[in-house]
């Protein structure tokens, strides 16, 4: 799954903690909702219980 985030360039949006709504350009919330969408579809039905509420890939990460 760090392979996948780190080649589609989503890293920094998993390991970066999550910016204030008022400096959150466009581009992140691209790249935070795609890396959302890439970390759920890595993880089994379980997981998914687990990390469902989380609102940003930062938060799915540190659950994880």
């Amino acid at each position: 799954m760090e392979m996948c985030l780190l080649c589609n360039k989503y890293w920094d949006v998993v390991t970066s903690v999550v910016p204030a709504e008022a400096a959150r350009p466009e581009e992140w919330k691209t790249k935070d909702n795609w890396a959302r969408d890439e970390i759920h579809l890595c993880c089994e039905a379980d997981i998914q219980d687990i990390i469902i509420d989380s609102e940003h890939a930062y938060e799915l990460w540190t659950l994880l």
